[in-house]
Order: structure tokens, then sequence, then C-alpha cells
């Protein structure tokens, strides 16, 4: 998948999408060999973010990031905290997001 969306969460987001099914299987049949798999949270982190499942995205990804810490996982955690926390409107409100 190549689109040119740098580090703009939101495109890769949208570009993810079309395959985020395939994500999710393979991020579980990953964790299922190997349970201590960072790139398979990863993953499956990222397809709960594309399916609105903030809480389950921002687990599998604070796991993730406990195993192999990385810049892109802080990222995407950064943003999924972010949405997680706007489900509680009055955050969203007072915090201009």
């Amino acid at each position: 998948m190549d689109h040119d969306c740098g580090e703009n969460f939101d495109c890769r987001i949208f570009h993810s999408s079309l395959y985020y099914e395939e994500a999710f299987d393979w991020s579980l049949e990953s964790l299922q060999i190997n349970p201590d798999s960072a790139r398979g949270y990863k993953s499956r982190g990222q397809a709960h973010a594309l399916l609105g499942h903030w809480a389950e995205a921002a687990k599998d990804l604070h796991i993730a990031s406990k195993l192999d810490y990385d810049e892109e996982i802080a990222s995407i955690l950064k943003k999924v905290r972010t949405h997680f926390k706007c489900l509680n409107f009055d955050y969203c409100l007072i915090h201009n997001v």
C-alpha cells in the first residue's frame, strides 16, 4: 500500500481501513503464535482503531509499546487516547479537540 500520507494519521487510517480485516486476522494469528509479539499487538491495536474501538486500541498499543517501544506506536497511541478521551464530550470541549 503506497500512499503519500507521511505522518498524517487520519490519511493512513483511511487508506489502511481498506485492509483492516486482513490486518486484524493477521494480528490474531501472530499473537497465537507469539503472545509476546509487539508487532502483533501494534497491528491489532491499529485494527481496533480503524473500527473505532478506542479502549481496545489503547490497551493493545500500550502493550506493544511496553514490549518494544517505537515512535510510531507512541504517535498512534497518542491519537487513540485523544479519541478515547473524546468519548467524554466535556473533555473535548474543554481541551478544544
